[in-house]
């Protein structure tokens, strides 16, 4: 994996989903995530889709764990019918942009998490993830999930 340097200031966070939440709004999660050092955007807010059709995280398989935990965790919070995770390097997909290796994508297609049979994540799933986990851990435990 190519090392980047100062990786939290390059990674890019897109937020998929056109919220029907009234207790967040966009601008409001993207708050949230610059509050905490994440580069976040939205990547288009017209996106005609509902939250049941956005219920993934594509997560870069080169993000670290910290970093990686902690976005989870972020968009969890702020989205909690988000439940499928997988990681860029096991999408099977050999024309993948190599910016995914290095990005979290938040509201990711429901219909292809279940198409690639990706198990549900629970509250108490999103609850056990550490911050302080290996990258080999945590990926490990992503991939518990598929």
């Amino acid at each position: 994996a190519e090392h980047l340097p100062c990786l939290i200031k390059k990674l890019r966070l897109y937020l998929y989903t056109k919220f029907t939440y009234i207790t967040f709004n966009m601008d409001e999660a993207i708050a949230d995530f610059s509050s905490k050092g994440f580069n976040a955007s939205c990547y288009d807010r017209d996106w005609p889709r509902s939250d049941e059709d956005c219920k993934s995280i594509w997560l870069g398989s080169d993000v670290p764990a910290s970093i990686a935990i902690s976005a989870l965790k972020i968009a969890y919070d702020c989205f909690p019918y988000l439940c499928y995770v997988q990681l860029s390097s096991d999408d099977g997909n050999k024309d993948i942009p190599k910016s995914t290796y290095t990005e979290v994508l938040v509201g990711g297609s429901t219909a292809r998490a279940e198409e690639l049979g990706l198990k549900a994540w629970s509250a108490k799933d999103f609850a056990q993830l550490d911050e302080g986990m290996s990258l080999v851990a945590f990926h490990a435990f992503v991939r518990s999930k598929y």
